[in-house]
């Protein structure tokens, strides 16, 4: 499970353009683009979040700091990455895709106001414990930290899967 977590956490995102249906579709009159591969990836990328997580605290148990720390790091790679494909990428669409839909704009904002708490609270634990020398002292702390931060995180991308990817279709081209 570390190779793996090691090799996604360093592994680009898939971009299978050599295919013509998997080429990024502009939105006509927008910078906006649909990337058909795009939710598969965030799916993925989530549950290597989950698993990077539970592997964490499953090392937190050995204290083996050094090895806790290239964890975290490479979770907090994995966490980065996703917050930027879904800033720029799944919010920017769905909102433009649902400019006529007020019902869903609402939602959408609903769920990105959400995931901005969320999103707070591990840029705080990354900070926290990746600008620390970490001391076995930590390790307690940081056992409840993540396992609360593991169990928001099923729930928002829980959310995410159910409100947001659904709304991610290819939009309709004239």
């Amino acid at each position: 499970m570390l190779t793996t977590l090691r090799n996604h956490s360093n592994k680009q995102p898939s971009n299978d353009n050599n295919q013509n249906s998997n080429k990024d579709i502009a939105v006509p009159n927008t910078f906006v683009v649909y990337r058909p591969g795009l939710i598969k990836d965030l799916k993925v990328q989530n549950r290597y979040i989950l698993m990077g997580i539970k592997l964490v605290l499953e090392k937190i148990t050995s204290g083996d700091l050094g090895l806790i720390r290239e964890l975290l790091v490479r979770v907090q790679r994995m966490i980065m990455s996703q917050f930027m494909k879904e800033q720029n990428l799944l919010y920017l669409y769905v909102k433009t895709a649902t400019k006529n839909n007020p019902a869903k704009q609402s939602l959408i904002k609903t769920v990105k106001r959400e995931m901005s708490c969320v999103d707070s609270t591990l840029f705080m634990f990354f900070n926290t414990y990746l600008n620390t020398r970490l001391t076995h002292k930590h390790l307690p702390a940081m056992r409840r930290e993540l396992y609360v931060i593991g169990k928001t995180l099923l729930w928002s991308f829980g959310r995410k899967e159910k409100e947001l990817y659904s709304m991610y279709t290819a939009p309709q081209l004239a």
